[in-house]
């Protein structure tokens, strides 16, 4: 019991420190305005592109008999043949854009005062929060949409299932049979 009261504390004062150190910042208003609008954002703009590239069906669960079943995909697969190429290079630009403008962003803090250099600490910012949502968005669409036409999409998840597929001893999580074990009852007989 003390030593989790123990570890609580370390947590608690882990979190007080970084809340003290981003007070402490020139940059807070800019940092506090993010964690507000980020989130809202992305979930705008999430909703906005996936309607944009009509992909409505990838958010339709459809349900048969207490089994959740895929909605036909002929249509949202044209259209994803169509977009997903352009939705991974929005993402290639839209994330070095939120980088440098988050750097540009506390270089140049955000004040309340009408100074040249608070100015463009305000519009790097603004631009700097709205590329971070957007990118967040639009990456976690193009990896929901990825896997829901092929399962092996993007390719670090193709990569992971078919290294899981090679090191796994649970036949069900191959869906067949164990080949180590169909190698095995092999070489017995």
């Amino acid at each position: 019991m003390v030593e989790l009261l123990f570890i609580l504390g370390l947590i608690g004062l882990l979190v007080v420190r970084t809340f003290e150190f981003l007070a402490a910042l020139q940059a807070a208003p800019t940092l506090l305005a993010a964690a507000g609008l980020v989130p809202l954002l992305a979930v705008w703009d999430y909703t906005h592109t996936l309607h944009a590239l009509s992909l409505e069906g990838l958010v339709r669960s459809w349900e048969h008999r207490g089994q959740r079943l895929r909605p036909p995909v002929p249509p949202e697969r044209t259209y994803w043949l169509l977009h997903g190429g352009r939705l991974r290079r929005q993402l290639g630009w839209l994330a070095p854009i939120a980088v440098i403008f988050w750097a540009l962003a506390l270089w140049f803090p955000a004040r309340l005062a009408w100074q040249p250099l608070a100015v463009a600490g305000w519009v790097f910012g603004a631009v700097a929060i709205d590329a971070t949502a957007r990118f967040l968005a639009r990456s976690v669409l193009y990896w929901r949409a990825a896997q829901w036409f092929d399962e092996m999409r993007p390719g670090i998840v193709g990569f992971y299932r078919r290294t899981m597929y090679r090191l796994s001893e649970n036949p069900e999580f191959l869906g067949d049979e164990n080949p180590r074990e169909r190698e095995r009852a092999d070489s017995i007989y």
